[in-house]
């Protein structure tokens, strides 16, 4: 969250071109530039940067996150973008490992080999604080089971979107 904020302030304050955040990233999080057309394409897909006429630009709900509003924030933006981010908290609300979530993750046509996708997810969640735990049992934090009720979230079983 916090190279999120970082990230995000520097689009705030200047709004630079996309060559100009990727030249700035690499400065600052010491990385190379294909790490940082890595992850600024990620933050693209999910939601949360977005890029007009070359210009990057964040998601209006982030000015409020970026003047001091919580975590959940960001997660409820990615939630929007990316699939199993808001379900997989409405599924913590009974304690899961990491492997009970990669088989929940089929519910949803999401048929993953690894734990690499639950991994990531639950490491944006995490840092959040909306969850805490290790592969073998991951749990909702009070934020998280806040976050929920706020969340619609897709259940398979009735093929739409429900509010929490």
């Amino acid at each position: 969250m916090a190279s999120l904020r970082q990230i995000c302030q520097r689009i705030e304050e200047g709004s630079p071109s996309w060559e100009e955040l990727i030249a700035w990233t690499c400065e600052s999080f010491e990385i190379s530039e294909t790490s940082s057309r890595g992850r600024l394409s990620s933050l693209r897909k999910s939601g949360l940067i977005g890029l007009s006429d070359g210009i990057a630009s964040v998601d209006h709900s982030i000015f409020d996150w970026l003047q001091g509003a919580g975590d959940h924030i960001p997660i409820a933006v990615v939630h929007r973008h990316v699939r199993l981010i808001g379900e997989m908290l409405a599924e913590l609300q009974e304690p899961k490992s990491a492997e009970d979530l990669r088989d929940v993750a089929k519910s949803y046509d999401l048929n993953w080999d690894s734990l690499t996708q639950i991994d990531n997810r639950r490491g944006w969640l995490a840092s959040a604080r909306l969850i805490e735990g290790t592969n073998q049992q991951l749990n909702l934090t009070s934020a998280g089971f806040d976050l929920v009720g706020q969340l619609d979230v897709y259940e398979p079983e009735a093929g739409n979107a429900v509010a929490r």
